[in-house]
């Protein structure tokens, strides 16, 4: 004999279509929320550090080198604001806006944050000024220009030939960048030793901004002349100023 179905009641039905009802608005209630699902009542809260592309258009957006041994990055424009990180001289950062008492707001990482102003170069020609590298032979003092604006000045070791044309001279006159090596390079002229960031001035006499004398591991050299072969040597952060500075066909002005 077959078995007797049994009927559900009708209220049992009800209920159950009720449940099925709510779970469904529940659902599409939580894709809806701004959060996302499971989050459904939880409060918004807003982004407390927009994206760097969200607060500047791409127009505004320039590089600058840092000039400062080490340069803070702080959260907000002012020099008790919380330090988010820090740059050291010779990196590159990228500027997303206009300056606001003295700070300038960068890149840095997805976010907005800010650096001082007074300590970075720009990394791109300005409209209407020149950037060219100045070399006074008697102070060994190099100065990087921009238009009218000093944009940093150094100082570091000349060609111990002062002569104004010795193959050995940092020699006087005008000349223009033309070879440029951001990585370990072996070198004749420093007792086959190594340099980086070389930046070539003066091809007859092979002339150029570098850093300081390396061995082949990269490590600086304990003992460093206090004058070159004709080369214009710096240290290691303020050769990689004048490297992200330089550019080829730049102009150098060389003079006692």
């Amino acid at each position: 004999m077959p078995e007797r179905r049994r009927r559900v009641p009708r209220a049992v039905w009800g209920a159950l279509a009720g449940v099925t009802v709510l779970a469904a608005l529940v659902a599409a209630l939580a894709f809806l929320s701004p959060l996302g699902p499971g989050t459904l009542g939880a409060p918004v809260v807003p982004n407390m550090y927009p994206s760097a592309s969200e607060r500047a258009p791409e127009s505004s957006r320039h590089g600058a080198i840092v000039t400062a041994d080490v340069l803070n990055i702080r959260e907000a424009a002012s020099g008790t604001s919380s330090i988010l990180g820090s740059v050291t001289r010779g990196q590159r950062v990228t500027i997303v806006g206009g300056p606001v008492d003295g700070f300038v707001p960068v890149a840095y990482g997805a976010v907005q944050a800010w650096v001082a102003e007074a300590y970075l170069a720009s990394a791109t020609s300005t409209a209407g000024g020149e950037r060219w590298i100045d070399v006074h032979r008697g102070t060994a003092a190099i100065t990087l220009h921009e238009g009218g604006r000093i944009v940093a000045t150094f100082h570091g070791a000349v060609g111990g030939d002062r002569s104004n044309d010795g193959y050995y001279a940092t020699a006087p006159g005008t000349f223009h960048v033309y070879s440029m090596a951001k990585d370990l390079t072996w070198t004749r002229f420093a007792d086959d030793g190594y340099i980086t960031d070389w930046v070539g001035f003066d091809p007859t006499r092979s002339n150029g901004f570098h850093s300081p004398i390396r061995d082949e591991s990269g490590a600086e050299k304990p003992v460093q002349s206090t004058v070159t072969k004709g080369c214009v040597r710096l240290t290691g952060g303020d050769a990689a100023v004048v490297f992200a500075f330089a550019s080829i066909g730049m102009r150098v002005e060389v003079h006692d």
